[in-house]
């Protein structure tokens, strides 16, 4: 089994391993395409707090089952093509045992604290592959897990039709949370420094844009009619400062933090215990990734601007270093590995 791990930040080595065997109840699947995203190099640089090394890394992955029981209750089988579940509950906690895997206390993330998808192939849980519907390519497909923690962060904000949703932070995630805002009727105003990413959101539909967090608060008066914003979303892969989001909420608001952190982040809790502030945090989208294919089946979400490229399997190493600098710049960062491609 091929690899590329991260043996200490900056350290990408090749690995063929010996074969695993499949136990009971799991699948054997046959990588076809991985992401690299700002997570993974983040991870790279050693940014991500609290990372274990070594690590495979690439936390979204797809591909074909190469072996499999058969006749089993999930009804897959050898050819299928399936994504991969990122997250590992570990069912043994309160939270597991009472129907809550989201919040799981053990909870494991493939690509961020436990092994990734660089790599030929991966032994899975049944429960965890999810078949890919035809009318979704494989790149569109690894978008699907930014799309399922955009549904679960707005899901959780009870929003009504024209609510006006702040967004600080213009990456993949916070992009895809703009255009879900829009589907659900919302008036999104993303704030990033970074033009060429408002550029790439202005494309996507986003109407309301502003590069100057200075700035942003009258822009925000002007655009809500003097109200502020009644929900915030702060994305923590950007360098902006939470801090500054407080500004910008109307009282009462709900402030949430979406995302996987690659530094500390300090929330002075002063500013929003006197807006009184409802404080929500989410970093993954356990509960809806099958609803984040149903939106790529849909065609809900433009993903045109926010692919970066595609790269064969060897190229891997060359791209972690190349693209270091676009991590220090907040730009949207995704390519697709074709791993099958050397």
């Amino acid at each position: 089994m091929k690899s590329y791990v991260l043996t200490q930040p900056r350290t990408l080595e090749f690995l063929n391993a010996p074969a695993v065997p499949v136990p009971p109840d799991c699948a054997k699947v046959r990588i076809t395409h991985a992401a690299l995203s700002p997570s993974d190099l983040s991870l790279y640089l050693g940014r991500t707090p609290g990372a274990a090394y070594p690590m495979i890394p690439s936390r979204q992955g797809l591909g074909i089952i190469s072996e499999i029981e058969e006749n089993n209750i999930y009804g897959l089988k050898r050819g299928d093509r399936v994504y991969i579940n990122p997250y590992r509950a570990c069912g043994e906690c309160f939270e597991c045992k009472t129907g809550q895997p989201r919040h799981c206390r053990n909870l494991q993330i493939m690509g961020v604290n436990t092994d990734g998808f660089l790599r030929d192939f991966a032994v899975a849980g049944l429960s965890s592959l999810i078949p890919l519907p035809e009318q979704v390519n494989e790149e569109e497909a690894l978008f699907s897990e930014y799309i399922s923690m955009a549904i679960e962060v707005l899901d959780s904000l009870n929003l009504e039709k024209g609510d006006h949703v702040v967004v600080v932070g213009g990456d993949t995630l916070g992009n895809i949370l703009c255009q879900l805002c829009i589907y659900y009727q919302c008036v999104p105003v993303l704030v990033d420094r970074n033009r060429r990413n408002l550029d790439i959101a202005e494309a996507s539909g986003v109407y309301y844009t502003v590069a100057d967090e200075l700035s942003a608060e009258q822009f925000v008066n002007q655009v809500t009619g003097g109200r502020r914003a009644k929900h915030l979303i702060f994305v923590p892969g950007t360098r902006a400062d939470i801090n500054t989001v407080v500004r910008y909420a109307a009282p009462g608001a709900d402030l949430a933090v979406a995302g996987y952190l690659d530094a500390e982040m300090d929330l002075k809790l002063s500013p929003a215990v006197v807006r009184q502030l409802r404080v929500l945090t989410f970093c993954n989208g356990f509960n809806e990734l099958r609803s984040a294919l149903n939106m790529l089946v849909n065609k809900s979400v433009r993903l045109d601007g926010l692919r970066s490229g595609k790269i064969s399997f060897k190229e891997a190493p060359a791209l972690f270093e190349s693209q270091a600098e676009a991590f220090e710049r907040d730009e949207i960062f995704q390519y697709t590995v074709d791993v099958m491609a050397d």
